[in-house]
């Protein structure tokens, strides 16, 4: 696999006043990250936070607050000591480098490369812009933010007293803080666990983002509707082609033994094949009630040369 990349458009969290298996994750590995250190000496509550969230100045990540964590992520941690530094936002710390920013980059990077194999395995069909629009959708602040508060990191975030004063904690703490539980899962159990916890907790992402892509396999779709119903195997004919070599777009047409189907243009033949498929699927949906489950809303078609759509 490709080196993780960590590069996104992001705006660091404020700092002053985040399924392939969704079963319990038990494999271990070894972390030499040190602990913790450099934050102020625990003390009572100068002020009352929400309900259920760990008041600034109560004891830092107390064991039954770890326990509730770990419950929550569906993941034990071996280094508890690296479980206290992903939850630990720097307004929390004396220093930065006790916080859980480092974890935060590591973590970014790890989501990111997960992320990507992710789709780029689940959608064969999708071509390369695609996937990079997805994979911005999926790795996004917002997205992380949504996670972060549906396992509800919320209540168990370990913030500084004007943070934890409010009544809800910033979007941008949330994703911060679910990249840096996802950077220190790596640390403590290697990739391969990380990779697991990543496909289970952001699947709803992942489901989001193709939908609002329409990431389809129609030739597939059609495929099996064609043999089933009319007992043919679609073929797919170039019809005609424009734009430079190296900006060439297709014009394809799907066909059903003697019967040819509205053509698509797409930006490789993969691409208008996609499109193709779900014209035909589109036009047989009118003729065959059992077409109609194959389809979604929204279509695979792609603009032609001259800004048209198909």
């Amino acid at each position: 696999m490709a080196s993780p990349d960590p590069a996104r458009d992001r705006q660091p969290s404020p700092r002053t006043p985040g399924a392939d298996d969704g079963a319990h994750v038990d494999e271990r590995g070894t972390d030499n990250q040190p602990a913790a250190s450099g934050r102020p000496p625990s003390t009572t509550s100068e002020r009352s936070a929400p309900a259920g969230r760990p008041a600034a100045g109560a004891t830092e990540a107390s064991e039954d607050w770890l326990d509730r964590c770990e419950e929550i992520l569906g993941y034990h941690f071996r280094d508890r000591e690296l479980l206290r530094r992903c939850l630990t936002h720097a307004s929390r710390t004396a220093s930065r480098l006790a916080s859980n920013e480092r974890l935060e980059f590591l973590g970014d990077a790890i989501l990111g490369a997960v992320v990507c194999e992710t789709i780029f395995r689940r959608f064969p069909q999708a071509p390369e812009g695609t996937l990079t629009e997805m994979k911005s959708m999926v790795v996004s602040r917002a997205a992380c933010a949504r996670v972060a508060q549906s396992l509800g990191l919320e209540q168990v975030i370990f913030v500084g007293k004007g943070l934890s004063a409010r009544p809800t904690i910033p979007s941008s703490v949330l994703a911060a803080t679910l990249e840096a539980i996802i950077g220190g899962v790596y640390l403590d159990a290697g990739f391969e666990t990380a990779r697991r916890f990543v496909r289970r907790i952001m699947e709803p992402e992942l489901l989001r983002a193709a939908n609002a892509r329409n990431v389809e396999n129609f030739k597939s779709r059609l495929q099996e509707f064609a043999q089933k119903h009319l007992g043919r195997t679609p073929v797919y004919r170039v019809i005609e082609e424009q734009g430079p070599d190296h900006r060439k777009q297709f014009r394809v047409c799907a066909q059903i033994g003697d019967r040819r189907f509205p053509p698509a243009w797409g930006r490789s033949k993969k691409q208008a094949e996609q499109a193709a498929a779900e014209h035909a699927l589109r036009e047989l949906a009118a003729e065959h009630p059992d077409a109609h489950s194959l389809l979604r809303n929204g279509s695979a078609a792609v603009p032609t040369a001259d800004g048209a759509g198909s």
